[in-house]
Order: C-alpha cells, then sequence, then structure tokens
C-alpha cells in the first residue's frame, strides 16, 4: 500500500473540511446556497513535497512518514516548517501585533479574486515588483478592482517551486532574495 504526498495533502484537506463541517453543524446557522455554475474555480494547489520551496535557512522543512500502511489502515506523520510552500500569514506574523490566524474571520479569506499578469516583466526582471501602472493598465482593460477583492500577481514563478534556488534567487540564510512581487504601493 503507498500513498503519494499529494493525495495525502488533498485526502488530509478534505478530511479536515469535513470535520470542520461536522463540528459546525451543531451551531445555528442557516444554510447558504453558492451557485458553483456562476464561478470560475481555480485550483491553485502545488504538491507538497520534499523539494518544495522553504524559507532559505529552513532546516527539514517538509517531511512525511508513514507510520502504518496496511490493507486497511493508513497513518502518517506531516511536518512542515511555518514558512514552507504556499502558505496563509496573518497581520500578527509581519506586524508583531493583530490577530492570528485562527482569529481571522473566514469572510475575510473568501473574495472575489482578480489575477493581474506580470509574467513578461518578471521574465526580464526576476525582481520585478507590481506597479501603480500596471493595475491602472490591468484596470484599463478589464475594469475598476472593486473594493475587497483579493488581488493575485501571475508572475510565472510557479515553474520554479520544485528548484528553490531558482524560486527565491538565493537559498542561504541571510541572502538578499530575488523574486517578483507587490510594489510598496
Amino acid at each position: 500500500f503507498s500513498l503519494q504526498p499529494s493525495t495525502f495533502m488533498r485526502l488530509r484537506a478534505c478530511l479536515l473540511a469535513i470535520a470542520s463541517a461536522l463540528s459546525l453543524a451543531s451551531l445555528p446557522v442557516a444554510a447558504q446556497g453558492i451557485d458553483l455554475a456562476r464561478y470560475i474555480l481555480v485550483d491553485l494547489t502545488h504538491e507538497v513535497a520534499a523539494n518544495g520551496p522553504a524559507w532559505p535557512g529552513s532546516v527539514q522543512p517538509f517531511t512525511l512518514d508513514t507510520l502504518v500502511a496496511s490493507p486497511t489502515t493508513a497513518m502518517f506523520r506531516l511536518t512542515m516548517n511555518e514558512h514552507f510552500a504556499t502558505h496563509l500569514d496573518a497581520p500578527r506574523h509581519a506586524a508583531g501585533g493583530g490577530m492570528t490566524t485562527e482569529q481571522l474571520p473566514l469572510e475575510r479569506l473568501i473574495a472575489p479574486v482578480v489575477v493581474i499578469d506580470v509574467q513578461r516583466q518578471a521574465a526580464a526582471d526576476r525582481d520585478y515588483a507590481l506597479s501603480v501602472a500596471d493595475v491602472e493598465a490591468h484596470e484599463a482593460q478589464y475594469g475598476r478592482i472593486t473594493s475587497g477583492s483579493i488581488v493575485l500577481l501571475r508572475t510565472g514563478w510557479s515553474r520554479f517551486w520544485a528548484d528553490p534556488a531558482r524560486y527565491f534567487g538565493a537559498v542561504e540564510e541571510g541572502s538578499t532574495l530575488h523574486f517578483p512581487s507587490f510594489g510598496v504601493e
């Protein structure tokens, strides 16, 4: 019996969602229907594996140990560092104050999404930062970005996912990292 790490992670996410739904089932909340046909759903996940990008200097950022593997049972121990792969940071992480992850209201994590494509600029400059001009050009083509939208940046950098040195531009702790991101504005 074998379970690939990516299959395990998707199964784990599904089980956590079910467990969360069951734990909330006793709360008096009215059902809310969502017509998914009205939306484009995009899977942004990457396979979680030992060669995924971990913040430079991380020691043993990811391990998946098989504890039990039989025809009827599978049990694993998953260990990940805080800054391994794509993850959610709460305001407290960057500012030292504010909400922690478990305090973030779910409503703050669900919103319309806008994707601004800067792949061409990032290919020419690995330190490219989104500019006001990029946002204005996007809005001129697609319309105004509504307040409360989540803005994602398409850099094309996912092609380096399995190569941390290319993904970050450096792998040594304390090194200057080089990858495209949002600008200060």
